[in-house]
């Protein structure tokens, strides 16, 4: 091997060989450019060389001219230059050996590769440095067999296509570009994919990319850009094989060009997958079809929406270990697709704006959910698929489940200002909160609005604030041993209107849902049947409700509403030490409790306490008043005694009494009883 220096005192002809030192070319020769000439070369046939070396001291242009150029070792055109040079790459650069692959064509300088093609067959590192920010190579082969090619570039590199030659490995430390302009299929076949600096795959024209198989092992993002360029028309890009990324893969429209990205049923793993619209004209179209996807976090829109994204879920199935976001502009197809949420991490989930339905949500999470929107959430569907789930925390707004929503295990809270209301809504299928799991929803309003089934618990009560139901609809209630407690209410809650009944019906006929509604509910066109409100009254005496029957607690018909007063008087009272004389605030509470058990007494209770000491006693009298007893007719003396029954068995619940005696009073019938508790009433005594 020996040194070929260029030479030529005119002529730019690089295979002329009186223009070199040795006046012939071999390709044993290390050739090298410097100072010695600095007329450009430009080669007009092919060559082969051992290595190609240009110097700091050559600043002429240096151009394969189209041609081949087989180089079995080194090239490296002018490393430190400090001034403008320029490199023409227009044919084949091919290196066969383990070395590397350096090009600097100096501050200001230029390397022109549009028509060039590098092939790198060995083991060895691929540097640009300086010149221009981007250069564009027409193709780069790399990753032969057991081959390892190093991007180590300070500027990035740009290519038409790239070529996997086998099953070696192309490490990605400097950004690399692979910019489509003409029907491209890109095919890592066996090779290994790697490295930290962002990939990025781009349509420059109106064309059809499509992506084969690909493994990405790396940690940096990874961006397919389906629209580079403001081509005229649509760009397509189509997976044909299933691809995973180690790090962010980004699937965005980044110009004024349409574009549409079709997944063809293939299969997509990544730490974070992010798909949008960049730019502000025309639309972007994202089709899942049946694809089965994997990822750290789900952003879609969001970080890219400034124009519409038209979503078609159809029927993949996602699963997300993090965050859940969709941005304002995305148009969602839900289909029959889903969103699990799994993993041991805290998660969010953000949806913008609420009238957005984005697919069914499934938690399979053991830490906690947050529902953090700026508005409300809606989902198709929202559903728990594992005992072992953390905590559903809403943070002061709503959800929205344009399905069924059945929360079977962990539970539910709210965080924020306590005071704000979350709707819970559901418009089709099933509500189910069968969780075992702690549910803090005493303000959480439940806003059924399509004919559903209605299964609120099925272990221990619940609260809620406020039940809604939309006019003409039928919910269907699961039979429950416990009980749906409903805090509040507000005129028309339940109420339909002519023509739109509001149906309660039983999913079992016969057998009755347990739920307590509040007082002072006055529906109108309900029909109610198996409901059993035991314990308060719904005046349904509208003659636009309807009764269907083995209902407890409703009211349908004429109504008489009876005042009845209650006096005790109590001699000596004591609860664990404490004199209740100081403190009547507690015998009040006790009374009350004990009186709320009394069906078809209503929870309105007026007390009033009159303290009386003297030398020889202590007294108290205790005036109950406003006593609403809700019946179809007037009382009868055989209702009145059973009530006054009622009421003494009630008081005789409350212990550590002793009575004088109790005087009842029915205002209606003004008949006053008289009975002596001393014996009948006397219990211990706690001192």
């Amino acid at each position: 091997m020996a040194t070929n220096t260029w030479s030529s005192t005119g002529s730019t002809d690089g295979n002329l060989g009186s223009n070199w030192s040795l006046g012939v070319l071999s390709a044993t020769d290390d050739l090298t450019f410097n100072a010695t000439s600095v007329i450009n070369c430009t080669f007009t046939g092919a060559i082969s060389c051992n290595t190609i070396v240009a110097t700091t001291g050559y600043t002429g242009i240096l151009s394969s001219g189209g041609q081949t150029l087989t180089i079995a070792s080194t090239v490296n055109i002018a490393t430190g230059r400090t001034t403008a040079g320029s490199i023409v790459l227009s044919g084949t650069w091919i290196q066969t050996g383990d070395a590397n692959f350096t090009l600097d064509c100096g501050t200001g300088g230029t390397i022109s590769a549009t028509n060039g093609n590098i092939d790198l067959r060995g083991s060895g590192t691929l540097t640009f440095l300086k010149g221009i920010s981007n250069t564009v190579l027409n193709s780069f082969t790399c990753a032969y067999s057991s081959k390892t090619t190093l991007l180590s570039s300070a500027v990035s590199i740009s290519s038409r296509s790239l070529i996997f030659a086998g099953n070696g490995t192309l490490t990605c430390n400097s950004i690399l570009v692979i910019d489509v302009a003409s029907v491209y299929a890109l095919t890592q076949g066996t090779a290994t994919w790697n490295g930290t600096a962002q990939i990025t795959v781009q349509i420059s024209a109106a064309i059809t990319l499509t992506i084969n198989a690909v493994n990405y092992t790396g940690s940096a993002v990874f961006v397919i850009q389906t629209a580079n360029t403001s081509a005229q028309g649509a760009s397509i890009t189509n997976l044909a094989g299933n691809v995973s990324c180690g790090g962010t893969l980004r699937i965005i429209k980044n110009n004024t060009g349409s574009s549409t990205f079709n997944t063809n049923n293939y299969n997509i793993v990544s730490a974070a997958l992010q798909a949008g619209n960049a730019n502000a004209t025309n639309q972007f179209t994202f089709n899942f079809g049946t694809s089965t996807i994997s990822c750290t976090s789900l952003d879609i829109s969001s970080s890219y929406n400034l124009q519409i994204t038209n979503f078609n879920f159809s029927s993949c199935a996602i699963s997300v270990t993090a965050n859940i976001a969709f941005g304002t502009n995305a148009t969602v197809s839900t289909g029959t697709s889903t969103i699990t949420l799994s993993g041991s991490s805290t998660a969010n989930i953000s949806n913008s704006p609420y009238t957005k339905i984005i697919p069914r949500i499934i938690l399979d999470k053991s830490a906690n959910v947050n529902i953090t929107n700026s508005t409300s959430f809606t989902c198709k569907g929202f559903s728990t698929a594992s005992s072992n789930l953390g905590t559903l925390v809403f943070s002061g707004y709503s959800i929205w489940s344009n399905g069924d929503f059945l929360y079977d295990y962990g539970n539910i809270s709210q965080s924020g200002v306590l005071n704000a209301t979350i709707y819970m809504t559901v418009l089709n299928s099933t509500f189910r909160i069968s969780t075992t799991g702690s549910v803090n929803t005493q303000y959480l309003y439940f806003n059924l609005q399509n004919s559903i089934i209605f299964d609120p618990t099925n272990s221990g009560n619940r609260s809620i604030s406020r039940l809604i139901v939309t006019a003409g609809k039928t919910i269907t209630w699961v039979p429950n041993v416990n009980k749906l407690i409903v805090l509040s209410y507000t005129a028309g809650d339940y109420s339909g209107t002519s023509g739109n009944v509001s149906t309660w019906v039983s999913q079992t006929p016969g057998t009755q849902y347990n739920v307590f509604l509040q007082s002072g509910i006055v529906p109108t066109y309900f029909s109610v049947t198996d409901c059993n409100n035991s314990g308060n009254n719904v005046n349904a005496s509208s003659t636009t409700n309807v009764n269907g029957g083995n209902d407890v607690g409703f009211y349908f018909g004429d109504l008489t509403i009876v005042h009845t007063g209650i006096r005790a008087y109590v001699f000596q009272c004591s609860y664990n030490g404490a004199d209740w004389l100081d403190n009547p605030s507690t015998l009040i509470s006790q009374l009350k409790t004990a009186l709320s058990s009394i069906t078809n007494l209503n929870s309105y209770l007026q007390l009033k306490v009159a303290n009386v000491r003297n030398s020889t006693k202590k007294e108290i009298e205790i005036e109950i008043v406003s006593i609403v007893y809700l019946s179809k007719t007037r009382l009868t003396a055989a209702e009145n005694d059973s009530l006054i029954t009622d009421i003494e068995t009630a008081l005789n619940t409350i212990t550590y009494l002793i009575y004088d005696h109790v005087n009842i009073v029915n205002d209606i019938f003004r008949e006053h009883k008289t009975f002596n508790w001393a014996q009948s009433m006397q219990k211990d005594t706690v001192g």
